[in-house]
């Protein structure tokens, strides 16, 4: 195709070195344009001009609304041989529209011709054409009227059941009458997507009906959904919303379905609910226990693993976790279902865990990794495990036939990175891993002694040994303050002597440059009264803006002043969170520890505790690890008020 034909007529006339285009220069759209033109490179050159306009942070809207006319006449002209691409980046663009005058004015104008592309011959461009028409604000009913003819023009299954969806975003008046006459097709798919598109709890019945169908491999030629059949099923939980019973309902009706995908859908349905819900638990872990010995691997590995996650709430399934200790099948990438039987087992605190963790610390294969990974919220269940110091988190009742496997780590690692997880179990255990302080001092000359640090201050007066080593680091001005303030607050715990380390925090804190002030004012919180002329700087640094340094400097206030300021100040970021992010938990643990706390606070935590919404912020397995140490901190605390 020549680059003077009708579709990109004008493109020189653009500026288009003047308009910025992120990391790149826009001087590149017309030779990415005349590629997609071209029926040899067409299909990669799309892609490439997706990557240049989509894929590199926010979208440079004046390139995009320079763009937009170009790219609405490629997708109708038939010689192009990527225009159900083309409009499908189209729909990417258009979901992010900006409240600009120049782009509704440029996507006014290509409405028109998009909406002769209901009539294309190609079904997949009349699918992603309906698609992009459905975001539009139809104020004059114009896309509405044309969807409603293409309906009865249409006869190809996947663009009806894409209409269908579509006008359900579209929602023009009386959408519901129409949504309506579609549930009673004779298309159970039809009558699936008409439900999806008005009321879907109101509908419960069409549909698990539609998804009780043999075959639902038409959705996975539905532009706007392309799943199959246990995306689709998941997808159809997840559009009911609030209505918790009518998921469960959903999630019975096809968890024991004789299509492994079916099963496996209305498996992730369920891992939805137990991430958002703690009342659904009783009423869907026995409904999981089947599938732990389901044949398919997939469905397997994701029921153990919800099993695992749970932990203390599906105690009642050690027996069969405990079965699986020995099942090295590989459940994902190189997780066998021993490794998830095992950190289930451990996450119930159940003494069969003892035995096999040792093995693993002693021997070659650790079956866990060195690091913690985090999960977006909504991120769903995904089949992982923890870094093996999370799995010894769970096990301090254990310490002491432990300890020695995790002393012999703490030796014969690698790299630095090896041993930092041990550090983190020897701090999170504390005294009870005192006869590791020997593995834990060599640390102390790494590249980061902030892990020994932190270990020995947990462990104590056991850590004396370490004493000159930590005054050395503490005094020196030269070391980050990562390390060197850890160090400070770990001299003054093995000591005994809070004088020196209550100097160089007090400092620390006070000093409005100063990094990792929040660190300082943690460890200051540990000096007790020793600190508290440092009860002002606190106070000041407490009323900054970053939370960390409010939570640790609130926490401070109370423990070094008994400023019951602290506490309100606490009370405030634990009642006001909308998102329960690692500082807000912490403050929910330091509220713990308070003796005693106002009688304002239980009205918080009470709402708190009451609530049947997981309290975390961190999703997939973490979202109960971090629910059910909020509650235990919420319910300590509340325990002390009466």
């Amino acid at each position: 195709m020549s680059e003077d034909s009708t579709a990109l007529a004008g493109l020189d006339d653009v500026p288009w070195a003047e308009l910025p285009l992120n990391s790149r220069s826009a001087e590149d759209i017309p030779g990415m344009l005349r590629a997609v033109a071209d029926p040899e490179k067409g299909d990669v050159a799309c892609w490439e001009l997706d990557a240049a306009l989509v894929r590199q942070g926010s979208l440079a809207w004046p390139v995009v609304i320079a763009v937009l006319p170009f790219l609405v006449r490629l997708a109708a002209d038939e010689k192009v041989t990527c225009r159900a691409e083309i409009l499908g980046l189209l729909i990417m663009l258009t979901a992010d529209e900006p409240d600009d005058p120049q782009w509704n004015d440029a996507w006014a104008e290509a409405v028109p011709v998009l909406g002769m592309l209901l009539d294309d011959a190609d079904p997949m461009v009349r699918q992603t054409v309906v698609e992009a028409l459905s975001i539009t604000d139809d104020v004059k009913g114009t896309i509405w009227r044309a969807f409603q003819w293409r309906w009865t023009a249409e006869t190809d299954r996947a663009v009806r059941l894409n209409l269908v969806l579509a006008v359900g975003d579209l929602a023009p008046p009386g959408v519901e009458a129409w949504l309506a006459e579609r549930l009673s097709d004779p298309d159970r798919q039809i009558r699936l997507a008409a439900a999806l598109s008005s009321r879907p709890e109101q509908h419960l019945d069409v549909l698990i009906d539609a998804l009780s169908e043999p075959d639902l491999d038409v959705w996975r030629g539905v532009h706007a959904v392309d799943m199959d059949a246990a995306g689709v099923v998941s997808w159809a939980g997840s559009t009911l919303g609030e209505d918790v019973p009518g998921r469960v309902r959903l999630v019975t009706g096809l968890i024991g379905h004789e299509d492994p995908r079916r099963r496996l859908g209305a498996l992730y349905a369920a891992a939805a609910l137990l991430n958002e819900r703690r009342s659904v638990v009783s009423a869907l872990l026995p409904m999981i226990a089947p599938l732990l010995e389901d044949a398919e691997i997939e469905i397997r590995a994701l029921a153990v693993q919800l099993v695992a996650g749970l932990g203390p709430e599906a105690s009642a399934y050690a027996d069969e976790l405990a079965a699986m200790l020995g099942d090295e099948t590989i459940a994902r990438g190189d997780v066998q279902f021993a490794d998830l039987a095992l950190w289930g087992l451990a996450r119930m605190g159940d003494s069969r865990c003892v035995a096999p963790l040792l093995a693993r610390l002693e021997g070659d294969r650790l079956g866990y990794s060195y690091y913690s990974v985090g999960f977006p919220r909504d991120s769903g269940t995904l089949i992982e495990v923890p870094g093996i110091h999370e799995v010894l988190f769970d096990v301090p009742q254990f310490a002491d036939e432990l300890l020695r496997g995790v002393a012999r780590r703490l030796i014969v690692g690698d790299h630095l990175h090896a041993w930092r997880p041990f550090a983190e179990v020897v701090a999170a255990w504390g005294p009870a891993a005192a006869k590791a302080v020997t593995q834990v001092r060599p640390l102390l000359y790494s590249e980061a002694p902030s892990w020994a640090a932190e270990a020995l201050a947990a462990i104590g007066p056991a850590g004396a040994p370490t004493k000159r080593l930590l005054r050395k680091l503490a005094e020196n001005p030269e070391i980050d303050a990562r390390h060197r303030w850890p160090a400070a607050g770990a001299h003054a715990m093995v000591t005994g002597k809070p004088k020196q380390a209550a100097e160089i925090l007090g400092r620390a804190v006070a000093d409005p440059a100063g990094t990792e002030r929040h660190t300082a004012a943690r460890h200051l919180a540990t000096l007790g009264s020793a600190a508290a002329a440092y009860a002002g700087a606190l106070r000041v640094l407490m009323a900054t803006d970053e939370l960390w340094n409010r939570v640790e400097a609130a926490n401070a206030l109370w423990e070094v002043a008994r400023d019951p300021d602290g506490v309100t100040t606490l009370l405030d970021i634990v009642g006001s969170a909308t998102e329960f992010r690692p500082a807000v938990q912490r403050a929910v643990k330091y509220l713990a520890t308070i003796k005693p706390l106002p009688a304002a606070a239980e009205p918080v935590l009470r709402s708190l505790l009451d609530r049947d919404e997981r309290i975390a912020g961190n999703g997939s397995w973490r979202v109960f690890v971090e629910d059910q140490e909020i509650r235990g901190h919420l319910a300590a605390a509340l325990a002390d008020l009466h």
